[in-house]
C-alpha cells in the first residue's frame, strides 16, 4: 500500500480535522455554552411581554436556540466521523472488512506535504509528544527537523495491506530516516525507547477517543443498573 493509497482511506477523517482547523474544538464549545445560556435568558424574559405578542426576547431566544441546536448537530457529526475506524473492544459489527485508520495518524497524514515525511511528522502534537516522551528535548528536536538533511519523500514508503496506526507509521518512519536513527542514537534513544513512546501516546489518544464515544456499547455497558445502584 502507498503513502497515497493510505492517505484516501483516511479521508473519511478529513472533514473533523479542516473543522478542527478553522472552526476549533474549544471556540465551538464556548459559543455552545453562551448561545444555551442566552437562549435561557431569553426565554425566561419573554414571559415579561402580554400574551400573543411576539417581543425582541421571543426573537432572541428562536436566534440563540437556533445557533445552540446547529453547533449540536455539527459536534454529533464531528464525534460520529472522528471515530470512525475505531477498533471497539465489543464489536458492534459481525464483519467488518474495512481497513481501519487510527484518527491520530490521519490528522499526520492531513498534515504531511509528502515533500518531507519527518517534519510533517513531527511538526504535528502527537509527533512532539513522542519525541518528548523519548527524552529529546523541544530545542534538540526543532534543530534536527530544520537542519540540512535528505528529507523523505511519501512516495518512498510502503505500507502493509492492513489495519494502520501511530505505533506501525512511527516504525516505517524510522526504519526509513537513517538521519532521523542517527540524531535519536546521539540522544541516547534506541529503537525500542522511541517505539515505547508512540505506543505510549497511542493508547493516551485512543483512551481519549473511547471516553469520548459515549455511545459505544463498552461505555453503555459499563454504567450499572438501576437494581444495582438501589441495592437490590
Amino acid at each position: 500500500m502507498t503513502f497515497r493509497e493510505l492517505k484516501k482511506i483516511s479521508h473519511s477523517h478529513y472533514y473533523c480535522l479542516f473543522l478542527d482547523k478553522y472552526f476549533p474544538k474549544v471556540l465551538r464549545k464556548i459559543l455552545k455554552s453562551v448561545t444555551s445560556l442566552l437562549a435561557v435568558i431569553s426565554f425566561v424574559l419573554s414571559f415579561n411581554s402580554l400574551p400573543l405578542y411576539f417581543s425582541l426576547a421571543d426573537s432572541l431566544f428562536f436566534i440563540f436556540i437556533f445557533i445552540f441546536l446547529n453547533l449540536s448537530f455539527l459536534e454529533f457529526f464531528y464525534r460520529s466521523m472522528m471515530n470512525e475506524g475505531l477498533k471497539a473492544r465489543i464489536p458492534e459489527k459481525l464483519l467488518d472488512k474495512n481497513i481501519n485508520i487510527d484518527y491520530s495518524l490521519s490528522g499526520i497524514l492531513f498534515a504531511t506535504d509528502e515533500i518531507d515525511v519527518t517534519r510533517a511528522f513531527f511538526e504535528t502534537k502527537v509527533g512532539t509528544e513522542i519525541l518528548i516522551k523519548s527524552g529529546v528535548s523541544k530545542k534538540d528536536f526543532k534543530d534536527f527537523i530544520y537542519s540540512k538533511r535528505t528529507p523523505i519523500i511519501a512516495s518512498t514508503l510502503n505500507f502493509e495491506s492492513g489495519d494502520m496506526n501511530i505505533f506501525i507509521y512511527a516504525d516505517i518512519v524510522y526504519e526509513t530516516d537513517k538521519s532521523l536513527q542517527a540524531f535519536l542514537s546521539q540522544n541516547s534513544i534506541n529503537k525500542s525507547k522511541f517505539m515505547g513512546a508512540a505506543h505510549w501516546v497511542m493508547d493516551i489518544e485512543e483512551k481519549k477517543r473511547r471516553k469520548e464515544r459515549f455511545w459505544s456499547r463498552e461505555n453503555l455497558g459499563a454504567i450499572p443498573s438501576i437494581v444495582w445502584l438501589c441495592g437490590f
